[in-house]
């Protein structure tokens, strides 16, 4: 073909001079004038080729009324390459072209550009032959010459030399990837990304002695990568300008998805280089050879924190799992480290690092068991101590994970908390005889050790001796204690004196005379309050062990348009622990500051878009509840999403927020530390539940033939699952039938995406710890992530409400305004309420007095728009003279309300 085109550019005439072209005849001249040179390639890339033409002549150009551009695939007249054309490298239309061995194609007239004498022609790979191309004009006149063949042209090769793997000697888990990279040369442009990808090569990972690892599903939600598909774990520009044509990383470092000890993995890398010209960018992306390499074995994992249970002033009970990765040998032993905080600062342990000799971590036991009972000195009450476990194998010791710190309570605080809890028992066998349970009084001065909160934080009633109309709240600005009078409206600082004996035979007379639902909402308030209270001086007292300061501020910075992807980067980053900080939202874009209507606004916003089925987190039920969705263990993503949304439903707790999630009773069952029943399957599934009830109440010999084994369903292929190891061989009889129904209750409510259950619960139990929660009922729970559902007009009108700006409780607009809200349906009072407050409900407690729900005149008339202060609660009304039109505005105001802004 070279050959065949070099003997064509010698066989066309030379060019004319303007005395040969002044002699042709018209028609011949203006034939002449529409040669065209060779076509040249302006730019190529690994998947385009953008050709260009010239004529011969200046003046052709404008001689040319048409033009036609032909290209001929150098291959085989059985083969065809499918490519498109079109005007530039980033167009509105992709003309697509079927390209046949041996024969010329003629382009679309709309994909070649006149103008610019240009096609660009793309959609081609590595496997695709090289292309020839010729063009010529047309004029009324007839057709000018074709132009000379161009030489044969390619796309650019993508293939790339292999990467060089390398092995550290103390990292078992990670494998040193480093790779050649392009220069900057012309042809290729500046590097955009490097790539690096990873896969496990054998069809199961090995253990020592070619053992198969039993638990590849916990290794995978817990971040280790087992995937037999390309996982990318690196993405960065790669080389720098100090080391141009050179770029390495470390995979599955610290703070990276580990490797598998012992196994064989695959790597490649793909980098995307930009070539500029002009206004536009032609990209190419060259991928490398595979290189294998096997990681080796080391130490174990470091352990889980542990779990605690039966603390008490004289000792404690712990508990631990054996690390997710053994190392790729068998553990030998454990060992338990034990450390006070009066002895040594904690940071060192609590950021994985080794003890240092001279430091006073004593081991306290050292075997085999993964549970221990360790005693308490007089010594140690009202001291917190540190527990920390290591697993050793034959190469040594895990590095220590996070230490699991108590605090050792007094004997006077072990006997108050014994009556607390006789009293809690006390009040639910009253509920059921309908009598009355006075309330426990609690010592305001260790109230007062409580941290920072977004709402105010009212005492129930009843917690502490106060006189008639007096109330106790938290301020967490000034971090004291404040008192308020329900009838005059008078606050101060210092606890209020009086008669208590009257106070209390008072409260007693109202305990006696209230319903059963009045009662129950009173002791649930009593719950939650020393809930929040121990949760907030815990923290206090960590940060002051920790020589931090426990107001400090996480900075989440987020756009509005991508708040979930922008919201699971940073979080992923800076990990979950950031979030026992402070939350400090900010909306890149907009100039509010988050006072605690930016926060509001986030939570609810994060945690209903996390439920959306995009993400393969949740289900809704026909209650219209949400529950694990089991296709989520097919996303690799989904555990660490998941426990990401159990954090941030621990720190909505945590601040007093809300969230839009209205989780299944079962999965809040779990959250309490109980099992799944029977009552929260026939939520989901009453026929199964009656199907399970009837095995249980009568005789299934000969009747019932099944086994330990469920029928799984994702995505439409079907698999048969044990419920127990062996399952499929066991017979469900008299004998074993409890069993069964109790392993199908677990499985069907939450226990078919275990893994995604046991992320969420590792990130909730972050900030809560799963032992506060346990007086809880579910209900209980899902009103303290979700607050009140239905908003009462009475209770909000006659609670915290604050006039201002000229208004008035008798002000016409503020009648308008009740009266207009009373009338709307509870979504749309949901909306005025996000509109004004930030949240779609009331705080759980009611407005505050320091933070009370205002109604305040606006300085415009009537003709204006309703505003808001969210974070004042204050809600900004012009002189409305009519409901209609103190309707319309609300709402129109309410549905194009969006973003933040300073006023």
């Amino acid at each position: 073909m070279a050959e065949r085109n070099a003997q064509q550019r010698k066989a066309a005439h030379p060019k004319l001079s303007l005395d040969q072209l002044n002699k042709l005849k018209p028609k011949e001249r203006i034939l002449e004038e529409l040669r065209i040179k060779p076509v040249t390639a302006e730019v190529t890339t690994t998947f385009s080729i953008t050709i260009r033409w010239d004529y011969l002549y200046v003046t052709g150009e404008k001689q040319a009324q048409l033009t036609v551009v032909e290209v001929l695939l150098v291959a085989h007249e059985s083969q065809i390459c499918a490519v498109w054309a079109s005007l530039d490298v980033s167009p509105d239309v992709k003309h697509q072209v079927q390209l046949h061995g041996s024969m010329w194609t003629s382009l679309p007239e709309d994909a070649v550009d006149v103008a610019k004498r240009q096609v660009y022609l793309g959609g081609l790979t590595d496997s695709c032959p090289g292309l020839v191309f010729r063009v010529r004009a047309r004029h009324a006149v007839g057709w000018g010459e074709w132009s000379p063949q161009s030489e044969i042209l390619q796309p650019l090769p993508t293939s790339r030399p292999k990467p060089v793997l390398g092995l550290r000697e103390d990292e078992a888990y990670s494998v040193d990837v480093s790779w050649a990279e392009h220069a900057r040369m012309p042809c290729f442009g500046q590097i955009l990304c490097s790539e690096v990808f990873v896969r496990r090569l054998v069809s199961e990972p090995q253990g020592e002695d070619g053992n198969i690892i039993e638990n590849l599903g916990d290794l995978t939600s817990a971040g280790f990568i087992t995937s037999l598909e390309d996982i990318r774990v690196y993405s960065g520009r790669g080389a720098t300008e100090s080391t141009v044509g050179c770029a390495a990383t470390q995979v599955g470092q610290r703070g990276q998805r580990p490797l598998l000890p012992g196994t064989l993995y695959s790597f490649r890398v793909e980098t995307t280089m930009g070539l500029s010209r002009g206004d536009k960018r032609y990209n190419s992306r060259f991928v490398s050879k595979e290189a294998t390499i096997k990681t080796q074995r080391g130490p174990p994992v470091p352990l889980s924190p542990c779990e605690t249970q039966n603390l008490t002033s004289n000792g404690i009970s712990l508990s631990w799992v054996p690390p997710l990765c053994d190392g790729g040998a068998q553990i030998l032993r454990y060992r338990v480290f034990v450390e006070s905080l009066g002895q040594r600062d904690a940071d060192s342990l609590d950021n994985g690092h080794e003890p240092e000799e001279d430091e006073e971590v004593r081991c306290v036991f050292e075997g085999n068991t993964t549970s221990f009972d360790h005693d308490f000195t007089a010594a140690d009450q009202g001291q917190r101590i540190g527990f920390h476990i290591l697993a050793v194998n034959e190469l040594g010791e895990s590095k220590p994970g996070r230490t699991t710190w108590v605090r050792v309570p007094t004997a006077a605080e072990e006997a108050e908390e014994i009556a607390f809890a006789a009293a809690v028992a006390s009040a639910a066998d009253a509920r059921e005889h309908g009598q009355m349970q006075e309330g426990l009084v609690v010592d305001t001065a260790a109230a007062s050790d409580s941290g920072e909160t977004h709402e105010i934080l009212a005492s129930p009633e009843g917690m502490v001796d106060l006189p008639e109309g007096w109330n106790e709240y938290w301020d967490p600005a000034s971090e004291e204690l404040f008192y308020y009078n329900v009838y005059t409206g008078e606050n101060q600082w210092n606890k209020p004196t009086g008669l208590p004996s009257d106070a209390r035979k008072s409260l007693v007379e109202r305990h006696a005379s209230e319903t059963s639902q009045e009662r129950e909402w009173r002791l649930f308030r009593k719950k939650r309050f020393r809930l929040l209270h121990h949760l907030h001086k815990t923290r206090k007292e960590q940060a002051a062990a920790a020589n931090e300061n426990p107001l400090a501020a996480f900075r989440l910075s987020i756009r509005r348009d991508h708040l979930v992807a922008d919201s699971l980067v940073r979080l992923e980053r800076f990990g979950i622990e950031a979030l026992q900080s402070k939350l400090q939202v900010v909306f890149e874009g907009e100039s509010g500051i988050d006072s605690g209507g930016l926060s509001k606004d986030w939570f609810l916003a994060f945690s209903n878009a996390m439920l959306q089925p995009d993400y393969c987190l949740f289900t809704r039920t026909e209650r219209g509840e949400y529950e694990l969705d089991p296709r989520g263990k097919l996303v690799p993503e989904a555990p660490r999403y998941i426990r990401i949304f159990g954090a941030v439903c621990g720190k909505a707790l945590f601040d007093q927020q809300l969230v839009n999630a209205p989780l299944c009773t079962a999965l809040l069952r779990r959250a309490v530390g109980s099992r799944p029943s029977l009552d929260d399957l026939r939520e989901k599934d009453p026929v199964l539940a009656r199907s399970l009830e009837w095995m249980l109440e009568n005789d299934i010999q000969d009747i019932i033939e099944e086994t330990f084994t469920v029928t799984s369903e994702l995505f439409g292929a079907y698999q048969e699952v044990e419920l127990i190891p062996g399952g499929a061989a066991i017979p469900v009889s008299n004998d074993n039938k409890i069993e069964y129904v109790d392993a199908i209750v677990d499985w069907h409510c939450g226990g078919s995406a275990r893994g995604l259950l046991e992320a969420f619960m590792e990130g909730f139990r972050t900030l809560v710890p799963m032992e506060l929660l346990r007086d809880f009922t579910p209900s209980e729970m899902r009103l303290l992530l979700n607050g009140k559902t239905e908003i009462s007009v009475e209770d909000l009108r006659s609670g915290c409400v604050r006039y201002s700006g000229g208004y008035d409780v008798e002000s016409e607009p503020v009648q308008l305004f009740w009266s207009v809200f009373a009338d709307l349906t509870q979504v749309d009072r949901g909306r005025v309420l996000r509109f004004a407050t930030g949240c779609d409900r009331v705080p759980l407690d009611g407005f505050s007095p320091l933070l009370p729900f205002t109604l305040t005149r606006s300085e415009f008339d009537k003709e204006a728009l309703p505003t808001a202060h969210t974070c004042f609660h204050q809600l900004v009304l012009p002189p409305y003279e009519t409901e209609h039109e103190l309707r319309d505005k609300l709402l129109f105001a309410c549905d194009h309300a969006i973003g933040f802004e300073l006023t």
